[in-house]
């Protein structure tokens, strides 16, 4: 059993959840979806140490112990060796890196890319990275990646293309009420049908984070989250 498949009551009554469960000749795989408001969400790259959380675990027993009740822990964007990331990151108003407008391989530079935030006032967005403005007091989150999968409530050109190659995948979209979209698949799946996924859960504009190694889980308090790929930013979806 995949280790996001157990879910309690009183979240579901506090944030809108869907799990679907799909059986193999395998195993068992999940594809995750989670619905919530921008003031329960937060990024974590490094500790009081200044040294990369990396895993899940580390950050949920530092989450834990500060009081806070976790909804959800998820991988943010792309990231290079030892564990920094590709592009922007911005945590509690603070650049800790900056915005990454070159051009390259790979998924992050595949235009066009973006940037998801989220500002002072509560507000979620998902921008081309083209068109982000940086300024530390107005945007308290943000991470960048690519390929952007939809725009105004279209598949991008990219998202339309990509039906072939199947990997694991995870990433955010924002829905025209305000509320975010993270997603998360084990199941293999092409770049077209999880950009689909976001539109079928209402997204107006939803962006890649990252594949193949991709992680996230709805932690239970106090029970040890299995190892996995070290990451460089994580998203936490805490309860009120």
């Amino acid at each position: 059993m995949n280790f996001l498949s157990k879910v309690t009551i009183s979240k579901c009554s506090l944030l809108f959840i869907i799990l679907l469960l799909i059986s193999c000749s395998s195993s068992e795989q999940t594809l995750f979806t989670y619905v919530t408001a921008p003031e329960q969400v937060t990024i974590h790259w490094k500790d009081n140490q200044d040294k990369p959380y990396k895993q899940l675990e580390y950050l949920r027993t530092e989450l834990e112990k500060s009081g806070q009740s976790l909804a959800v822990l998820m991988n943010a964007g792309i990231y290079e060796p030892g564990e920094t990331p590709t592009g922007l990151h911005i945590q509690q108003y603070e650049t800790l890196n900056p915005l990454n407008t070159n051009s390259g391989d790979g998924n992050f530079y595949t235009k066009p890319n973006g940037v998801f935030g989220i500002t002072k006032d509560q507000k979620a967005f998902i921008i081309e990275t083209s068109e982000f403005e940086n300024n530390d007091s107005d945007i308290r989150l943000a991470t960048q990646s690519g390929p952007l999968l939809i725009q105004k409530s279209q598949l991008t050109a990219i998202a339309k293309k990509a039906t072939e190659s199947e990997f694991s995948r995870n990433g955010v979209g924002v829905k025209a009420d305000g509320r975010i979209i993270f997603i998360y698949s084990s199941n293999e799946i092409s770049l077209n049908d999880f950009a689909n996924m976001f539109l079928k859960a209402g997204a107006v504009d939803a962006l890649y984070l990252d594949g193949a190694i991709s992680k996230a889980t709805t932690p239970e308090p106090g029970k040890k989250i299995q190892d996995h790929t070290d990451f460089a930013a994580i998203l936490a979806v805490t309860e009120p």
